[in-house]
């Protein structure tokens, strides 16, 4: 059988890590000596690249200042004590392993390709699930742009069939690659937000896959 192309996004589609993110941003703030911000001052930006959340999240506008605020981050996101706010989005693993059969899955986040296995695996989802990861640190431009697409068929040599994500970046994304999306509401953006970007579906849980996909 050839099997059509799944692709989703990560944070706030299959887990929920924003609060592993935000503690690790304050760390590095901290760090620099800059004062920590509020939750919502941060998630806010969550969903755009990660350079621009470094951008807008940082009191001064220095490209030195903003890499090493990139490589704490990261090493705080890799703390235990970090790691474990990183949690499963409820019901995922059973969707992912319904859809396993009949679809070939993949994860296309801002993110960094590290940083992807690095969550998957702290929210207990396995790896082998998915036949692809495509991080924004393995393309010029992360999402909103279309480059984590393109950069995907040139891999698997066959175009996304539905790109599932929670974010007005995701559908945007999608539709500059040609490719219809299914906005899931488990993240910070409601569903007239979502809406307003007109996706192809949107859907409350991700639990809501299966009857959608396999018709």
């Amino acid at each position: 059988m050839n099997k059509k192309l799944l692709t989703f996004d990560m944070d706030n589609t299959l887990i929920h890590s924003d609060k592993a993110h935000i503690i690790a941003f304050n760390l590095a703030l901290q760090k620099l000596r800059y004062r920590k911000k509020k939750h919502w001052d941060i998630q806010k930006h969550f969903g755009k690249p990660k350079i621009d959340v470094v951008r807008a999240i940082t009191p001064v506008n220095d490209s030195k200042i903003h890499k090493k605020m990139m490589d704490l981050e990261s090493t705080y996101l890799h703390q235990k004590n970090t790691l474990k706010h990183v949690t499963r989005i409820k019901g995922v693993l059973t969707v992912l392993k319904k859809l396993k059969p009949y679809y070939k899955l993949a994860v296309l986040s801002n993110c960094s390709h590290s940083h992807i296995s690095l969550l998957l695996k702290s929210a207990n989802l396995p790896l082998n699930l998915f036949d692809l990861f495509i991080g924004g640190d393995e393309v010029i431009h992360g999402k909103p742009h279309p480059d984590e697409f393109y950069k995907t068929k040139k891999l698997l040599h066959q175009k996304p069939f539905y790109h599932i994500g929670d974010s007005p970046y995701d559908i945007r994304a999608a539709k500059k690659a040609g490719i219809k999306s299914i906005a899931v509401t488990t993240g910070f953006f409601t569903r007239a937000q979502l809406r307003h970007h007109h996706p192809t579906h949107i859907i409350t849980s991700i639990k809501e896959l299966p009857n959608l996909l396999l018709k």
